[in-house]
C-alpha cells in the first residue's frame, strides 16, 4: 500500500507532465513483483515505483520512451538476462511478465480508476480491459469478481490502527505503521502518556468511558488494547465487546484476557460475546516477541497478512 500512496503523490506532484502508467497484468514463472505492481514514468525518464528487483527497470523505461505514442500497448518482458538464456545459468528470476503501458490523464479526478487506493472507496474493484479494441478501458465493480479478458483490481483500503494505551511500548507503532500507508490514532485516558514522540500520528486524551466511541467500526479498523492496566483493559474490552472490527488484539497472556471476560460479567453484568472474544488475538502478535519494536512488528504483520 505504501508504494501506491507514493505513486499517488508522484502523480499529484507531476500533474501537468505527460505520464505513462505501467502495470503488471500477467506473470508466468517467478518474478520479484506480483501482478498489479505499478510504475509511473515521465517523458524525461524520471519514474516512481518498480516492477522488478532492478533487472528490468531500464528496459521498462526504454520501452515507454521509445513507444510513447503507441500507448496503450502490452509488452512481454523476461526476467532472465540474455546471458542466462544463452548459457543456461538461470541466475535471474526465470519468469515472464506482461506489462500494460498506458498514458495517464493530467486530470487527477480519475486517479482512483488507475490507482484504486484510499480510505474513501468509490467501488469494490476496478476492471481493466485487455482486449485489443478496448485495451486500457476501465469500469468500476460493486464487488470483486474475475472477468474474462480483464485485469481486475480490488480497491485497497488502508488500515486505520487504533492503539489504546500510549505508554513507551506503543511508540514503535508510530514509526512502523505510517510507512505502510496506514492511519494511526493513539487513545489514552492518562495525559502523561501522550508524549512528543507520537507526533507522526493522531493522539487523543479521552475519558475512560468514552474511549470506544473514538474507535471506528469496520473491516479496516484494527484495535490494539495495551494500557497495561487490568481495570482499564476490563473497561475497554467491555466497550469494544460485540463491535465489528477487522482486527482486535490484546497485549498480555491468554489467562489474563479470559479473566477479563469473566469479571466483565461478574462485576458489571456485561457478558462478553463468546464468538467475538474467540476472534480477539491474545496475546497480540508473536509469543516470542519481547522488545517493544518486535512486539509492534509482529502485531502489524498479524494484522496485515491475517486479513489477506
Amino acid at each position: 500500500m505504501k508504494d501506491i500512496k507514493e505513486l499517488q503523490d508522484f502523480w499529484l506532484a507531476h500533474s501537468t507532465d505527460d505520464k505513462m502508467l505501467c502495470t503488471i497484468v500477467h506473470k508466468r514463472g517467478s518474478g520479484y513483483r506480483g501482478v498489479g505492481a505499478k510504475k509511473i514514468i515521465l517523458k524525461n525518464g524520471e519514474s516512481c515505483g518498480y516492477l522488478s528487483g532492478g533487472c528490468l527497470e531500464g528496459d521498462i523505461i526504454r520501452n515507454a520512451l521509445e513507444r510513447w505514442n503507441d500507448a496503450p500497448f502490452i509488452e512481454e518482458l523476461s526476467t532472465m538476462s540474455e546471458e542466462d538464456r544463452l548459457l543456461g545459468y538461470q541466475t535471474g528470476c526465470a519468469g515472464v511478465i506482461d506489462i500494460l503501458f498506458e498514458p495517464l490523464p493530467k486530470d487527477t479526478q480519475n486517479m482512483p480508476l488507475y490507482l484504486p487506493f484510499g480510505k474513501h472507496a468509490t467501488s469494490g474493484a476496478v476492471a481493466l480491459s485487455l482486449l485489443p479494441n478496448t485495451l486500457g478501458q476501465r469500469k468500476t465493480l460493486d464487488v470483486y469478481e474475475e472477468m474474462e479478458d480483464h485485469f481486475v483490481e480490488k480497491w485497497i483500503k488502508p488500515f486505520h490502527l487504533f492503539v489504546i494505551g500510549c505508554g513507551p511500548n506503543a511508540y514503535p507503532f508510530a514509526e512502523l505503521a505510517p510507512p505502510l500507508g496506514w492511519e494511526v490514532t493513539f487513545l489514552d485516558y492518562r495525559r502523561g502518556n501522550i508524549l512528543p514522540e507520537t507526533r507522526n500520528v493522531a493522539s487523543k486524551i479521552v475519558s475512560m468511558g468514552d474511549i470506544a466511541t473514538h474507535v471506528e467500526e469496520g473491516s479496516h479498523s484494527a484495535v490494539i488494547v495495551m494500557t497495561h492496566n487490568y481495570e482499564a483493559d476490563l473497561n475497554i474490552i467491555g466497550q469494544l465487546n460485540g463491535r465489528n472490527f477487522g482486527y482486535v488484539g490484546s497485549v498480555g497472556p491468554r489467562e489474563r484476557f479470559d479473566q477479563i471476560c469473566k469479571d466483565s460479567k461478574t462485576l458489571f453484568g456485561v457478558p462478553i460475546d463468546n464468538d467475538w472474544a474467540s476472534n480477539v488475538h491474545v496475546p497480540a502478535g508473536l509469543k516470542k516477541a519481547r522488545s517493544p519494536e518486535n512486539i509492534a512488528l509482529s502485531i502489524l504483520a498479524e494484522i496485515k497478512f491475517g486479513s489477506e
